[in-house]
């Protein structure tokens, strides 16, 4: 059952990075396995204590506002307490990622300086688990590496598999994993596989952020696709309706080209080659193989933009060619390229992925 989740997971999200081909069925990424290797993170390590105790703490309920929130926000359990309370750690390891766990490991993440821990569901738990196996110092090209020390948010991770729990850390504002090795530059960080896990904790953590907001739209997709039939038509809208201020990907990829982004990092691609993850002004987002609009004042020709109602949504496009609960995707072509993320029945943000 675990490799069948899996499976469906990794198939969740090169839909969402190369668009949804109705019918179509990626192959499932190799994993390589590689030597174990541990690795003390002084400014990580935490006193011992019996995991046990995790379990027993008392768990602080999460406001609910929206349905989208207590599907998806509020699936990893958060507890709150002092960080000297996590799970007492067995060994700490840094890249490459070759530990022995479980099919029901669990993961906690908790934002260093914070007293919030969360325990991952099974799916964020592969999520995390991907990235480390798929971040593979050994086979990353020199300027995959990082030439000075992240100096971003830093996330401890914890991994609990049978009695033992392993430890590492990951910067997920720069999408930046430490390596137990140097790289050519002389650093030992390197940038991460795809932006998956970086959306992820920018969505527990920093959830009213651009990255915060799409990442629950990934989250979102992924468990509706997973989780619903959907409904899923040929019929199709013109190519030019479903642009953002007339502009479709590859348009805003010449926009951008020479924008000056308000933060930028990078992330390891599927081919292995090092891709750009910024933020521009206004919240737009460029991530792999897709652009993301969170703010009003991008909108569609026919006036779609983040606020418009589900009602008009319909009204203006029609029935989606995937329609999900919360999330609904148009064809480009023979792909889902165009997609609406719904909170509260209004649009939270638009994303648009390269055409074929």
């Amino acid at each position: 059952m675990g490799n069948v989740r899996f499976s469906l997971l990794l198939l969740v999200l090169m839909l969402v990075a190369v668009g949804c081909d109705i019918g179509a069925t990626p192959d499932k990424a190799a994993e390589t396995e590689r030597p174990v290797v541990t690795m003390a993170i002084e400014e990580t390590k935490q006193p011992e204590k019996p995991i046990e105790t995790l379990t027993e703490r008392p768990i602080e309920e999460v406001p609910v506002e929206s349905p989208a929130e207590q599907r998806l926000a509020t699936e990893a359990i958060r507890y709150t307490y002092p960080p000297d309370e996590m799970p007492s750690v067995t060994a700490s390891f840094r890249l490459p990622f070759a530990l022995d766990v479980e099919e029901d490991a669990v993961v906690y993440v908790q934002k260093v300086g914070s007293t919030e821990v969360f325990e991952l569901t099974s799916d964020q738990t592969m999520i995390a688990l991907q990235t480390l196996r798929l971040t593979d110092p050994a086979s990353s090209a020199g300027w995959s590496w990082l030439e000075e020390e992240p100096t971003g948010s830093l996330a401890l991770m914890v991994i609990k598999s049978g009695e033992d729990a392993y430890e590492t850390s990951f910067y997920y504002e720069e999408n930046v994993l430490s390596s137990s090795t140097d790289g050519p530059t002389g650093t030992g960080y390197l940038y991460a596989y795809d932006t998956q896990l970086s959306l992820l904790l920018h969505e527990l953590f920093e959830p009213e952020t651009a990255m915060g907001k799409v990442g629950a739209l990934y989250s979102t997709l992924s468990v509706e696709l997973m989780t619903s039939e959907g409904v899923q038509t040929e019929q199709s809208v013109e190519r030019d309706r479903l642009t953002i201020n007339g502009k479709d990907y590859l348009d805003w990829e010449k926009e951008l080209s020479g924008a000056e982004p308000l933060t930028e990092s990078a992330f390891i691609g599927f081919e292995g080659e090092l891709e750009a993850m910024a933020l521009y002004e206004d919240g737009v987002l460029k991530l792999n193989l897709a652009y993301a609009f969170t703010e009003p004042g991008f909108t569609t020709p026919d006036g779609i933009e983040v606020g418009t109602t589900r009602e008009e949504a319909l009204a203006k496009l029609g029935n989606p060619n995937l329609n999900l609960p919360n999330v609904w995707g148009y064809l480009m072509g023979d792909y889902v390229r165009f997609y609406l993320y719904f909170v509260d029945d209004k649009v939270a943000a638009v994303l648009l992925t390269l055409p074929l």
